[in-house]
């Protein structure tokens, strides 16, 4: 059985603040930007927020008392920030419709309730900053998460799991009934998976190598022998970056047995238009490849068709490539 990250948990691969193009950028606030940081001089500065569910992660310190808030079109929800506090990160976690606000005073380590409340988002969502004195809101990191827990899928009710983190210390849960666990993290971690069956055997049945652990990260356990190939690299769930708009990839089945159907979909973050060619044929939105042979693999085209409407022009444009 394969267990690959299906989801990455960053949401936004850079600080949206310091890389976005100024039209992203709204409010009336005066601010400016230096090679690692962004500056509010004065003001407020806001930015869409199109994310039903999502974890902020802020680093940012001001001389003067400064605010970041969310905001819809009904409610304003902020938390100031008093001049002279000795710790600058922040975390900002809309889950479930429940809105949470933390501090830290290690560095993103472990974290501080400061409150929460019940929020129905209700039209546009926005986040932002406010200055108020005469000092600049210097803010250094910006990151935004997929949830605020690691996922686990595939495993039947009630199976027992186990995330061990880099220096020992473990999370256990166990299955649900839609074949999930979570794992709620303060940080990102190099951490271990284990899976045991508690009725038939004390020891894991499965036991993953050290790896890589983001805040937000989908694991998923199957049994597909299904590999998506793109300039003769296998994908999974790092970041690829497309040169351009029109490019060619190849899907293979490595497996010696079975046979699998095989249809492909596209989700963007920015309702961006992909589709798929196949063959010289039609372009669709869904690409059914119909059954993938032991050994078999199958080339396809991939066009890009950006929708200039979403209010979002990111430097870089995020999509997802699912395989069923």
């Amino acid at each position: 059985m394969a267990f690959v990250k299906a989801k990455f948990g960053l949401l936004e691969q850079d600080n949206f603040f310091l890389t976005s193009p100024s039209i992203d950028l709204i409010g009336e606030g005066a601010w400016h930007r230096t090679q690692d940081l962004f500056v509010l001089t004065s003001g407020t500065v806001m930015r869409r927020l199109p994310y039903d569910q999502f974890v902020i992660d802020i680093e940012a310190g001001s001389g003067d008392t400064f605010t970041f808030f969310l905001q819809d079109d009904v409610t304003h929800l902020g938390i100031a920030v008093d001049a002279g506090v000795e710790y600058d990160n922040f975390r900002l976690t809309y889950f479930d419709c429940f809105l949470q606000t933390f501090y830290s005073t290690d560095n993103g380590q472990t974290w501080v309730n400061i409150g929460g409340r019940h929020l129905e988002i209700e039209g546009e969502l926005l986040q932002g900053f406010e200055l108020t004195g005469d000092s600049d809101l210097l803010l250094t990191d910006y990151t935004v998460y997929r949830a605020p827990h690691v996922t686990l899928q595939n495993w039947p009710p009630g199976t027992f799991a186990r995330l061990t983190d880099e220096h020992g210390s473990s999370l256990e849960r166990y299955f649900d009934e839609n074949f999930e666990c979570h794992f709620f993290l303060d940080r990102n971690i190099e951490g271990i998976v284990e899976i045991y069956d508690l009725n038939t055997d004390p020891e894991p049945v499965f036991t993953s190598e050290p790896m890589d652990i983001t805040i937000g990260d989908v694991f998923i356990f199957s049994s597909e022998t299904i590999q998506l190939i793109y300039e003769g690299r296998v994908l999974d769930y790092t970041v690829t970056s497309l040169p351009t708009l029109l490019e060619n990839f190849k899907v293979k089945n490595i497996g010696t047995e079975t046979a699998h159907d095989v249809v492909i979909i596209s989700v963007s973050l920015q309702n961006d238009i992909i589709e798929f060619q196949y063959q010289g044929g039609e372009w669709l939105g869904t690409l059914q490849l119909g059954s993938l042979e032991p050994e078999e693999e199958k080339p396809f085209r991939l066009r890009i068709r950006r929708n200039f409407e979403s209010g979002l022009e990111f430097g870089l444009r995020y999509f997802d490539l699912i395989i069923y």
